[in-house]
């Protein structure tokens, strides 16, 4: 039991996810001009919640200059798939998510929303939400673009922003894709 003036020690593998999380903000400018990394978190054991089948998954492909610090975040976030409290991504088939750090994340945080999502294979959505959202291929591939346009197709290490209440569309036609995903609300007014 720790005192009341001590919080917690996350276990040491969720710990290693967020330590990939913040290695994917100082080496990515887009990530890090996105939304600046805020060390102060504090840890939550959130009950595990049933994921996406990942067989294979730590086989999904890094490429480029930071194939190895992106196959590190890939094999923690993976490490995770039993122990992450996942959701429904944008309720859409295909698509699920964890909120790594964020107000309902494993990691409470209040000013930054940092999710770990999978694009199954085949799965393509329109995504409509009122936030911005900037999207990190960790590993594997991805088509992604505002709705009504061509979507571009992504690989390790590039990156998709999508402006506040742009409707935009995903797809993983040739393979599952894993990505880290920030959020940043549009706040009224």
């Amino acid at each position: 039991m720790t005192p009341d003036n001590e919080m917690p020690a996350p276990p040491a593998d969720f710990r290693r996810a967020v330590d990939a999380a913040w290695w994917l903000h100082m080496a990515f400018p887009d990530v890090a001009g996105f939304s600046a990394w805020n060390g102060r978190w504090m840890w939550r054991d959130l009950p595990a919640a049933p994921g996406p089948v990942l067989t294979g998954a730590g086989a999904l492909p890094v490429a480029g200059q930071y194939a190895d610090g992106l196959a590190e975040a890939r094999d923690a976030f993976l490490a995770l798939s039993d122990r992450a409290h996942w959701g429904a991504a944008y309720g859409k088939p295909g698509l699920a998510a964890y909120e790594l750090v964020g107000r309902e994340g494993h990691f409470l945080n209040p000013r930054l929303r940092g999710f770990v999502f999978w694009a199954g294979q085949g799965a393509e959505a329109t995504i409509e939400i009122p936030d911005q959202v900037l999207y990190l291929v960790v590993a594997g591939s991805l088509r992604a673009g505002p709705k009504g346009r061509s979507a571009r197709p992504l690989a390790p290490g590039d990156v998709a922003f999508q402006a506040a209440g742009q409707p935009h569309r995903l797809a993983a036609p040739d393979g599952p894709a894993l990505l880290w995903a920030l959020w940043r609300e549009v706040l009224p007014g």
